[in-house]
C-alpha cells in the first residue's frame, strides 16, 4: 500500500518502493504520563506505543487534550516536574533511553538531533530578539560555529524555507512579520541543525488555508532534500491525508488505531476513527447542486470522559455504537487486525 498523492480533492494511491533497511530512529513504549499533586493526579497520557522510522511521517491524531503535545514534549524532555511526573515507559533514541539522560546530556540532544516547531510561533519567537539572533543561538550552542558563520547558515536556512529578503528578516522582530513568515522562521530554525527527527505541534492551526498549504508543501520539499523523519501533530485529517506516511489515532491518553495513511481512511477499524472520518464535511455528501442541503453532518454522540475519573475498560465505550459488557470492564490491547494496521477494540468480528 502506498500513500496518497494530492489530485484535486480526490485522493489516489502511490505504489511506494519496499525499502529493506528501514531504520526505527524513535521508539516510544508504554509510556505514562501523570499531572497533579501526591494527593491527587490525573492521567495525560495512558500507556501509549509507536514509533518512528528514517525518512518517514507519522501523524499523530486526536481530539484536544487526548495526550498528542505531552507525549511530544516528553519526548523533548520539556515535562514540567513537577506538576508533571513521567510515571513509566522507555523513549529510546540512538540506543539511549532519553528519560535516563541527565540535563546536560538532553540539552545536546534537544534542537540538535531532535527538534520541534510549536503551535503558535508568535509565543514561541522571543518578541525582544531579531530573528536573526534567536536563529543564530541555536546553530552557535550545538555546532560550535561562531556568530558570522551562524549568520551566514540562518540566511540560507530561510532561503530554504523560502522566505524573501532574508538579509532584510534577519534584522526584523518576530511581531514585523505574517504568521506564516514567523511559522516559517520557527521551521527553519528547528531545521538549521539538520536534526535527524522534526516535531511538528500542529505548525498549520493558526493560519489560513492558503499559507497552510504553502507550508505543507514546504515540510514535504523539506522532508525530500534532508531526509529528516517527522512527527506531525495535527487534529486536521485533511492535513493528515497530504503529508503522513503512517497515522497514528489517540483518544483520552490512549493509542487506539495504527496504520498506513491510506489504510486507515479506506479501512478505519476502530469505531472512533470511523466517527472521525464520518464527520469530515464533503461538498458532494452535504450539498446538491443547488446548494441546498442533503444531509445533516454526521457527529459522534457523547464527550470525552472526565480526566479526574478512572477509566477501567475502554476509554471510548460510553460512546461506542457497538459497546458491550465486555468494553466497560477490560481495558483492550492494540493488535494487528491485518498487516501494518493495528488496533485497540473488542469488536466481536475480531
Amino acid at each position: 500500500m502506498g500513500k496518497p498523492e494530492k489530485k484535486g480533492r480526490a485522493l489516489t494511491t502511490v505504489v511506494a518502493s519496499n525499502p529493506t533497511n528501514i531504520e526505527t530512529l524513535l521508539r516510544v513504549e508504554n509510556l505514562d504520563i501523570l499531572f497533579g499533586t501526591a494527593k491527587q493526579h490525573v492521567v495525560a497520557v495512558d500507556g501509549v506505543s509507536f514509533k518512528i522510522n528514517t525518512g518517514e511521517t507519522l501523524a499523530i491524531v486526536g481530539e484536544s487534550g487526548c495526550g498528542k503535545t505531552v507525549t511530544s514534549l516528553s519526548i523533548m524532555g520539556l515535562i514540567p516536574c513537577p506538576p508533571g511526573i513521567i510515571d513509566n515507559g522507555s523513549i529510546q533514541f540512538n540506543g539511549k533511553d532519553l528519560l535516563h539522560l541527565k540535563m546536560e546530556e538532553m540539552r545536546k540532544v534537544r534542537g540538535n538531533d531532535i527538534a520541534m516547531i510549536f503551535q503558535e510561533p508568535m509565543t514561541s519567537l522571543n518578541p525582544v530578539l531579531t530573528v536573526g539572533l534567536q536563529m543564530s543561538e541555536a546553530m552557535m550552542a550545538h555546532k560550535g560555529i561562531s556568530r558570522k558563520e551562524a549568520r551566514k547558515r540562518a540566511i540560507e536556512m530561510l532561503k530554504l524555507v523560502q522566505i524573501p529578503e532574508p538579509e532584510k528578516r534577519m534584522e526584523q522582530y518576530p511581531h514585523q512579520l505574517s504568521g506564516g513568515m514567523r511559522q516559517r522562521v520557527m521551521i527553519g530554525t528547528a531545521l538549521s541543525c539538520e536534526p535527524k527527527i522534526l516535531i511538528a505541534d500542529e505548525p498549520t492551526t493558526a493560519l489560513d488555508v492558503t499559507v497552510q498549504a504553502q507550508i505543507l508543501d514546504l515540510m514535504n520539499d523539506i522532508k525530500a532534500k534532508l531526509d529528516t523523519s517527522i512527527l506531525f501533530i495535527t487534529h486536521d485529517l485533511g492535513v493528515v491525508a497530504e503529508i503522513a506516511d503512517r497515522v497514528l489515532v489517540m483518544y483520552a491518553g490512549r493509542t487506539i488505531e495504527e496504520a498506513l495513511v491510506t489504510e486507515l481512511y479506506e479501512n478505519p477499524i476502530h469505531p472512533y476513527t470511523e466517527g472521525l472520518l464520518r464527520a469530515i464535511p464533503r461538498l458532494d455528501q452535504y450539498l446538491s447542486a443547488d446548494n441546498s442541503v442533503k444531509e445533516a453532518l454526521k457527529q459522534m454522540p457523547g464527550i470525552v470522559p472526565s480526566i479526574y475519573k478512572k477509566i477501567e475498560g475502554c476509554s471510548f465505550a460510553p460512546r461506542c455504537p457497538y459497546a458491550r459488557k465486555q468494553c466497560g470492564q477490560e481495558r483492550p490491547v492494540m493488535k494487528e487486525v491485518v498487516p501494518g494496521h493495528r488496533a485497540a477494540c473488542w469488536k466481536p468480528e475480531w
